[in-house]
């Protein structure tokens, strides 16, 4: 006969390989497209599909999350507000229709004029907003989408 220690421990042993079983995607993610859904952010961080961030992101258009190479534009203007013609060379995949920028809490991002020029050559538009909103944006945008969020000011 078995106790109930026994009981409870193989109902939560059940439980526990059925949660992992059911878990063959990273929480959040957009079982169509394989975008990670932004759960959430606020100055300093930023919630993707479950796991928080702590420096500006990059999210690929295979939903992999990558940190910001923002060096990239620090070399060239001394600050990541603007991002460069080679840090847009690094964000762009080949393609992608459409670029989200979170350009930060107050909206501190933009484009250099070469960064815009590059997007529109590749046929890819950028929409630049206060990262709250692109977050909003990215979690509703459809097709080949890529996103930049910059998660201070």
């Amino acid at each position: 006969m078995k106790t109930v220690f026994q009981i409870a421990l193989a109902l939560a042993l059940t439980a526990a390989a059925s949660a992992t079983a059911q878990r063959s995607q990273p929480l959040g993610v957009d079982e169509i497209a394989g975008k990670p859904k932004i759960e959430s952010t606020e100055f300093g961080s930023i919630t993707i599909a479950g796991s928080l961030y702590r420096h500006d992101v990059l999210i690929r258009l295979n939903g992999k999350v990558e940190k910001r190479k923002k060096g990239l534009s620090k070399q060239v203007f001394s600050t990541s507000h603007i991002i460069s013609l080679d840090e847009a060379k690094h964000v762009y995949q080949e393609g992608a229709e459409r670029l989200i920028v979170g350009s930060g809490q107050s909206g501190m991002v933009k484009l250099s004029v070469e960064a815009v020029e590059y997007f529109k050559r590749k046929g890819c538009s950028v929409e630049v907003l206060p990262t709250p909103a692109a977050t909003r944006a990215w979690n509703e945008a459809k097709g080949a989408v890529i996103g930049l969020f910059h998660i201070t000011c």
